[in-house]
């Protein structure tokens, strides 16, 4: 989403829009001193809005885009800010039991394609460099050290792909390599389908990247492109082998994270409405740790239980780690201050951030 702070930049806004004003009553007083913020729905994908940050028809934007430092060099009034954000993750359809089918359901095929990975070949040619390291068992270490187990493996996950170690999980697991140089098993081929939302060109050059890496293993991957309505209801029915999104990360420690996406209580049946773990992910060992972890304050409690949910979800692996998305923002400051700047994040700069998305529009000055 883009937003187009309203009374300080004229412009047209054809597409659907809709706009705050600022409260008269505010408790702080002169606070804020923008009249106003209009949010503005830009379709179109990437380039769509590229082009309206850079002819000035939106002053704050949260987006990634190709060759972005070139973009932005000819536009010294606009200022970008980079914190961490969601994590990057090809979601499997992973349970058999609850309903999902195809080679992805084997944690052999899964582990396979982690290892084969060229994290920083994709960040490098598909996400202009801005994505950062994460771990193994995607335990976002850059907010929660607290309770990180550094006996887990690939705590961070090595930049460069591990191709032999790819192909032994494979043949270890009874796949043998046809004549065209797909591995099979039972008459079943490793040629599986990444849906991804059709407007979203880092995600598909992320995904086109890891196609090229993985057929010199013998696994065949592929984007099917569709629609967001096409993409969300996929997602939520279970109707996908996999796909490419950002877990995103919240609360006051990983208990949150790990519930939302792991928990047998937030998945369901494939057919039935499933939100957030769309993998269909269910352990018990999981559950447990997550049960005992919200049951207590005892920090040497927790420790050990966060690293058995580490240890289990790194084994199992329904979400493929690929790299820790950038919360890149691009804002102008050519009629306003006040801005977060990389040397100073006072509140998360992303435009769908809450309740920083408030503090940051209370921080703004008008340029007189």
């Amino acid at each position: 989403m883009a937003l187009g702070l309203s009374q300080l930049r004229a412009g047209t806004f054809p597409q659907p829009a809709y706009t705050f004003k600022k409260n008269p009553y505010y408790w702080d007083e002169g606070k804020p001193e923008i009249d106003g913020v209009r949010y503005v729905l830009i379709t179109g994908g990437t380039q769509a809005s590229q082009n309206a940050l850079t002819a000035g028809d939106v002053d704050w934007m949260s987006a990634i885009f190709p060759n972005m430092d070139d973009v932005l060099s000819g536009y010294p009034d606009i200022q970008t800010v980079d914190v961490p954000s969601s994590q990057m993750a090809f979601m499997t359809c992973s349970n058999k039991e609850l309903g999902c089918s195809g080679p992805i359901t084997d944690p052999a095929v899964r582990k396979a394609i982690y290892y084969a990975l060229d994290r920083n070949q994709i960040n490098k040619l598909a996400l202009n460099g801005q994505y950062s390291e994460l771990a193994g068992s995607l335990y976002p270490y850059g907010q929660f050290t607290k309770y990180a187990s550094d006996d887990v493996p690939d705590s961070p996950i090595p930049g460069k792909g591990r191709t032999d170690e790819a192909v032994k999980i494979l043949e270890d697991a009874g796949y043998t390599k046809g004549d065209d140089g797909i591995y099979q098993k039972d008459g079943v081929k490793l040629s599986i389908k990444v849906a991804v939302m059709s407007d979203v060109s880092d995600w598909i050059n992320a995904i086109n990247v890891a196609s090229q890496q993985l057929a010199k293993i013998g696994i065949d991957l592929h984007a099917d492109q569709m629609s967001s309505n096409e993409w969300t209801q996929a997602m939520q029915q279970g109707q996908f082998e996999m796909s490419i999104y950002g877990l995103w990360v919240a609360g006051a420690e990983p208990w949150m994270f790990y519930n939302q996406f792991y928990a047998t209580a937030n998945t369901a049946a494939v057919g039935k409405s499933a939100w957030p773990n769309y993998a269909r992910y269910s352990n018990k060992t999981v559950d447990d740790a997550l049960n005992v972890i919200n049951a207590t304050t005892d920090v040497a409690t927790k420790k050990s239980e966060y690293e058995k949910i580490q240890t289990q979800v790194f084994e199992d692996m329904p979400y493929i780690p690929i790299l820790r998305q950038s919360g890149l923002s691009e804002m102008w400051s050519d009629k306003v201050t006040g801005w977060p700047t990389n040397d100073n994040v006072y509140a998360n700069p992303q435009t769908w951030a809450n309740p920083d998305l408030g503090i940051v529009l209370k921080n703004l000055k008008v340029k007189k």
